[in-house]
């Protein structure tokens, strides 16, 4: 299940310990679901019709972050049939910054006007 973190996020840690720019923390996170075959950050295809869900609050432990809720995309909102192999996680709600990206270990069928949820902790963000 390949997921990683963008250049902007590595570079941005990089700068960030080592003497150049200090990090700015987003206010608020974003999680677009992703479909076709996702290796890096633009390099994927985006259910964007459905639009970006916030993510309210991570439980961070041992250097792993979870999404402490779950996230929901209604029915009105599911309008094309996707298969979904993935989701990234931007600093806005449209354009932005896309900071973390990762695949689904087994891709969902989702028909329009289905209901879409991704359950607490779903979600697991890891720096290594």
């Amino acid at each position: 299940m390949p997921s990683g973190a963008t250049t902007t996020v590595r570079n941005g840690l990089a700068a960030h310990m080592f003497g150049g720019a200090a990090l700015s923390q987003p206010t608020t996170w974003w999680i677009e679901l992703l479909y076709g075959t996702i290796t890096d950050v633009g390099s994927h295809g985006t259910a964007s019709s459905w639009g970006r869900k916030q993510c309210t609050q991570w439980n961070i432990t041992n250097n792993v972050a979870a999404n402490t809720n779950a996230i929901t995309w209604t029915a009105d909102l599911v309008t094309t049939p996707r298969t979904i192999t993935g989701y990234a996680i931007y600093s806005a709600s449209s354009s932005g910054t896309e900071y973390y990206w990762g695949s689904l270990t087994t891709p969902v069928d989702v028909t329009a006007g289905n209901v879409v949820e991704i359950a607490a902790g779903a979600i697991s963000v890891t720096l290594t």
